[in-house]
This record gives structure tokens, C-alpha cells and sequence, in this order.
């Protein structure tokens, strides 16, 4: 069954298909919601300090460090000892405790836990926990999608992220809540591919870009809506339950949405891929017979029940396959097409793994590359949101802004993908991102004159935020594209892993401005300049139906004529 040709002869992308985008466009929303929440969840409070013994002053048992007008500093980790009613001079740990600052009256995993001092490390371990378990998750849940289904598996991965982040908020013990929120990252990673996939897979060819602009909106406002969530709830507890709950709420829709029909061809079910088809029809008030004629087309037949094969290539005699595709009633005139029929048989029947990323000279090349470009994007991505976390002003609002700054790449990048293609657009924003990183690494604060040029500094940051999130886009669709429906999930799911390790080393690169303050920024800019040469080693898939199977995917190298809309 050609999914394409069934979808557009059911009037294209119709009100029900538009219904089954929508529900999966909200799990992509809540998907970044979760995704970042554990910065805030797990947060260090602004400041903190020990609590007097019962009967003291601040002043008389905690050391004063000093300070500036503005502000007292008192040590953080350590008290006066007191004995027999009186304060010696003997330094001990806080024996009762920490008081804690926050300018905005939030708590966090760190302040209900006195996660400060000697612990201080075990905060930031949750969130590593967390990333570890969105690696693990999306690439066993990818497979699984792959496996299983999209459906089922999108249902697994929001129930087991409304019942991870709600019992997190209620739990009090520092293991258990380091369990839960490696299992929320575990769901959250099938969450955010398998939810992309699904939805992607509902659009027809001339609609798959709007729809993935639309779905990348759809994550961009989740990244807005986290700043004025934490603001409303600034108990840490509230906040992790309001972004919980609604996994709950989106799951009776999700039942009720259809399994792809794509995958359900590619797993040789296609009574059931023709039912769905046939929803679709009736949604679009389009006759069913125009969907059985669709589907007989792509009938099996015996070589030797059909006397009308054509002779005249030598090689249409070689029987050893035994079946031939019947495609508008007509058996093809050559064995290849024979063998490509058999070739998209076998790989239905065939379990798929990460393995099989690998199983050509192209398909590894490809891998490799989106391999490299899912890394580069994250590292940069997440370096430059470290880099920019000091920006004075209300931390909330500076959040909310810069996730604006960042929505707005969608909509640009749909007129950019829609002129340009996947490819070019790709390559010039990882090359501006890595021009961006270049400038703010050898920029000086100040010139010789006293010229002030921090103005420029901010602005090629922002700007190189704003490229790194066009790479993001843009590698996303590009990686739905190029993997066939058969490995999607599974390559998707990779992708995301590894670009999570990228994410999760960020921090230490940035690190690296201790040795010198040009040197993160240099990295990033290099791996990105690298990132950006080689994809043009990749197909432009632009114009191209989604490829079924590995074989598919090999044919996207070969040109092919734009369709009559874009």
C-alpha cells in the first residue's frame, strides 16, 4: 500500500487526521515542560545560611564573612558551637539546620531536603539522573514505538510520566525521589519522539512541513509556559503536580486516537492500516471505493497464476522470488520491480534494532552525521543557556523572554525550509552559530578607548541562541525524513540519546572558561562550523514521500521533480 497515494485519494489531510495531529501536538507540549522543570524543581535557592540554636541571634552564632552595602554575607555551612549556655569559638556544621533566601518565595528538592553544603552535590545529581533516564528512555521506547506501535507506546510513556511527576511531588525520601525523577526523564524521552512520529506520520507530503512548523510550536510554547508556571507555583511540589496532572487528562484522547497507518503497513497489517484509511475517507465525505482501489493495488500474485508478464527483459524469467506487485491493475514489466516488492515484505516481517542503522554504507553515513548534528545542537544549545543563566533582573522573565526570542524561529523557518529546502538552511545555521560563538569568544568586553562593547556581545549571543534553535528545527524534520518508517523511532530515539550527551557534558565545556574564557565558546563554534560542512553530504529531502522501507531510504539520494504544491 502506498500510504501517500491512499492519504491524498481520501481528500489529503482532513479534519479527523487534523484531530489526531492536534492531540499529539499537546504531548509535545508537555514534553518541554518536563524536560526543563527539574532546573526549578531541583534549583539551588539564592542563598542560605545556618539557623541559630534556639535562644541565639543570627549575630551571635553564625561567622559574619563581610559584605557591601547591599548585601551581608554570613558563612553558609558552619555555626559557633555553643556550650553550657555560651558561644565559643569553635566552628561546627549547623547543627539545626539552614534558613534559606529566595527572592521570589520558591522551594525546591534542595531546601526540603537540606540538599546544601556537604550535600550540595546530590541536587545537581538528581537532574544528571533525570538526563540519564531521558537518554535510556528514548531509545528503548523508540524501539519499542518501532516494535509495538506509536500509539500504545505514546499511551506507556504519558502514564508513566503523570504517575513518575505526581508521586515525586508527594515523596520525601531522597532515593525515592531521585528514582522517580529518573523515571520521569525515561517516559519524557518516549514522550517528546514517539509523539513527533505519530504526528508526522498523519500528514500527507504537501502538508508534513506546516505540520512539523505547527509541532515545533507546539514545543516552543511549552518552553514560554514554563517561566509563568514556576511564577504561579512557586512551591516546587505545586509546580511538579501542575505539569503532571495533565498527562492524565490527555490520555483518554490519545486512546482514542488512531494507530499510524504507515507503521501498521510496514507491519503487514494492512486490514487494519485500511480501516483507518477508510475513517479518514469518511471524515473528508469521500467515497470508500476510492480507498479499496488504492489498497488492491497493492496486491501480491503468484508469478505463475499471470500469463501477462512481459518477456522481453531476460531477466523478468528469473522466478526465484515467486511474486510480482499489481500496481493499477498492470503487473510491472521488470524483476526490479518484483524485487522491490519483496524487498518491502521482508522488511515487515523483520524485528528492527539500532543495529540496523548501520546495515548500509549510506543509512551509517547518514546516522553518523545526524549523530554529529544532534550533538552539536545540544551542547551549543545548552552551553549558551548556561552562559546566558547570569543575566540580571527578574530570573522568571528573562526565561519567558528568551523562550519568545526562541518561539519565533518556527514560524521564520517554515518560509526559510519552504524556499530553501532542509539542507542549505541547516548548513547556514550551524555556520552562523558557529560565526556567533566566534565573535562573542574573541570579543572584548572593552576596547582600548574604553568603548564599552558588551552591547555586541549580547547581541551575537542572542543571535547565536536564535541559529541554534533554527538547528534544532530544522534536524529534527530532516531526521523524521531521511529515517524509513520501519527505523523512525529508532533512529529519532538515537538521535535524541546522543543528543542528550551532548546536554549532559555542556556544563563541563563551559567549565573550560576557567582555563581560559575564549575556550567553550571556540569549541562550540568548531564542532558547529564541522557539523554544518557535513551536512551537505545529506539528501535534500524536500519534495520526497516519506520512505517506508531501508530500501526507500536509499532512493532519496536521487533527484526527484517537486509535486505540484509545495
Amino acid at each position: 500500500m502506498d500510504v501517500d497515494a491512499a492519504l491524498q485519494n481520501v481528500g489529503g489531510f482532513g479534519p479527523l487526521q487534523k484531530a489526531n495531529f492536534f492531540l499529539c501536538s499537546l504531548a509535545t507540549l508537555l514534553a518541554p515542560i518536563h524536560m526543563i522543570g527539574p532546573a526549578l524543581s531541583v534549583g539551588q535557592p539564592d542563598g542560605y545560611r545556618c539557623r541559630p540554636p534556639p535562644g541565639f541571634t543570627l549575630n551571635e552564632t553564625v561567622p559574619y564573612l563581610g559584605g557591601d552595602a547591599d548585601e551581608d554575607t554570613y558563612d553558609s555551612c558552619h555555626l559557633y558551637r555553643v556550650r553550657n549556655g555560651s558561644v565559643t569559638s569553635e566552628l561546627t556544621t549547623c547543627l539545626h539546620g539552614w534558613e534559606y533566601e529566595s527572592t521570589h518565595g520558591e522551594t525546591s528538592v534542595v531546601t526540603d531536603l537540606d540538599l546544601v553544603c556537604e550535600k550540595r552535590l546530590l541536587g545537581g545529581t538528581i537532574q544528571s539522573i533525570s538526563y540519564i533516564g531521558c537518554l535510556l528512555g528514548s531509545l528503548i521506547l523508540g524501539q519499542m514505538s518501532d516494535t509495538y506501535g506509536r500509539r500504545k507506546s505514546l499511551i506507556c510513556s504519558l502514564l508513566g510520566l503523570g504517575v513518575c511527576g505526581t508521586v515525586v511531588s508527594c515523596a520525601w525520601n531522597y532515593y525515592l525521589i531521585a528514582a522517580l525523577f529518573f523515571g520521569v526523564g525515561f517516559w519524557l524521552g518516549g514522550t517528546v519522539v514517539i509523539s513527533y512520529v505519530l504526528a508526522i506520520e498523519m500528514c500527507t507530503t504537501d502538508r508534513r512541513m506546516k505540520g512539523h512548523v505547527v509541532n515545533g510550536v507546539m514545543y516552543g510554547t511549552g518552553v514560554l509556559l514554563v517561566g509563568p508556571l514556576a511564577y504561579v507555583f512557586p512551591n516546587w511540589r505545586h509546580f511538579q503536580l501542575a505539569i503532571s496532572l495533565p498527562s492524565f487528562l490527555l490520555l483518554p484522547f490519545i486512546i482514542l486516537c488512531s494507530e499510524s497507518p504507515r507503521w501498521l503497513v510496514q507491519k503487514g497489517r494492512f486490514e487494519e492500516a485500511e480501516k483507518i484509511i477508510a475513517r479518514f475517507a469518511k471524515s473528508n465525505k469521500v467515497p470508500y471505493s476510492k480507498v479499496l482501489s488504492v489498497h488492491d493495488e497493492t496486491k501480491d500474485f503468484p508469478l505463475e497464476d499471470v500469463s501477462c508478464i512481459d518477456r522481453e527483459s531476460s531477466d523478468a524469467t528469473d522466478h526465484r522470488n515467486g511474486y510480482a506487485k499489481v500496481q493499477n491493475g498492470k503487473l510491472p514489466s521488470t524483476v526490479s520491480m518484483i524485487e522491490k516488492s519483496n524487498h518491502g515484505m521482508r522488511d515487515r516481517k523483520r524485528l528492527y534494532s539500532t543495529f540496523h542503522l548501520f546495515t548500509t554504507k549510506k543509512m551509517a553515513a547518514r546516522t553518523l552525521i545526524l549523530f554529529l548534528c544532534w550533538f552539536t545542537a545540544n551542547c551549543v544549545y545548552f552551553g549558551s543557556v548556561i552562559n546566558t543563566s547570569n543575566l540580571a533582573g527578574h530570573k522568571y522573565l528573562n526565561f519567558f523572554l528568551i523562550a519568545l526570542l526562541e518561539l519565533t524561529c518556527y514560524p521564520i523557518d517554515y518560509f526559510v525550509m519552504k524556499r530553501f529546502g532542509r539542507k542549505r538552511p541547516l548548513m547556514a545555521y550551524f555556520v552562523g552559530s558557529a560565526i556567533a560563538c566566534t565573535v562573542v569568544a574573541f570579543t572584548p568586553v572593552k576596547i582600548g578607548s574604553g568603548v564599552s562593547l558588551v552591547v555586541v556581545i549580547v547581541a551575537f549571543s542572542m543571535l547565536g541562541r536564535y541559529f541554534v534553535g533554527g538547528v534544532f528545527n530544522i534536524v529534527f524534520l530532516i531526521s523524521a525524513e531521511v529515517f524509513p518508517t520501519v527505523l523512525r523511532n529508532i533512529g529519532l530515539g538515537a538521535c535524541f540519546t546522543v543528543g542528550r550527551i551532548g546536554a549532559v557534558i555542556s556544563p563541563f565545556l563551559v567549565h573550560l572558561n576557567t582555563v581560559a574564557e575564549w575556550v567553550p565558546l571556540t569549541i562550540f563554534g568548531a564542532v558547529s562550523l564541522v557539523a554544518g560542512l557535513l551536512v551537505s553530504l545529506l539528501p535534500e529531502t524536500r519534495h520526497t514521500h516519506l520512505p517506508e522501507t531501508i530500501s526507500d531510504g536509499a532512493q532519496l539520494a536521487k533527484p526527484k521533480p517537486p509535486p505540484a504544491h509545495v
